[in-house]
């Protein structure tokens, strides 16, 4: 199977490909993180207990500090997607759908899906000082993520239980 994001370019001159970037969502909640929890398209998306599942919150703030990023206002590797790398088009994001968590095509929006998978993608790799905190379901997963940073001397950094991210 060919990874589609490792062949798909980015449509700003210069920027590459999309599989060059790490990708972030602007939601919590996104199609992939259901898909995962619930075993939606298994065996293709393996199911993972919710416990297993770690977000990262960085701000955009800190991240357009990094050398080369872009956003997009649909899934990154869509034809009908566009690329931005100016802030001035965030508005151009499906904002209303990803914070009512609304990907549902019931409604006769059969675009709604690919909108609400806009992503932030940064060039490489992300620095741990570009990360705002961790979010985990339960206690467990926060103990073991807690054990993981103090062990890299990453203890500065936050992880917050919210199993309300989780679905």
């Amino acid at each position: 199977m060919i990874d589609v994001r490792s062949i798909a370019s980015v449509r700003i001159e210069g920027y590459g490909k999309i599989g060059e970037y790490v990708p972030f969502y602007f939601t919590p909640k996104s199609m992939m993180l259901f898909n995962i929890v619930t075993g939606y398209q298994a065996p293709l998306v393996p199911k993972r207990s919710k416990s297993e599942i770690l977000v990262i919150r960085c701000l955009i703030e800190e991240l357009i500090k990094l050398p080369q990023w872009f956003f997009t206002d649909g899934q990154g590797n869509d034809m009908a997607t566009n690329h931005y790398n100016d802030l001035i088009n965030l508005n151009s994001i499906d904002w209303e759908s990803i914070q009512q968590s609304n990907f549902s095509k019931s409604d006769g929006d059969y675009d709604r899906p690919r909108r609400y998978q806009a992503e932030f993608l940064v060039r490489d790799e992300v620095p741990c000082r570009s990360i705002e905190s961790f979010h985990v379901y339960n206690e467990e997963a926060a103990e073991y993520v807690n054990t993981l940073l103090r062990v890299h001397n990453l203890d500065n950094l936050f992880v917050h239980i919210q199993p309300i991210y989780f679905f």
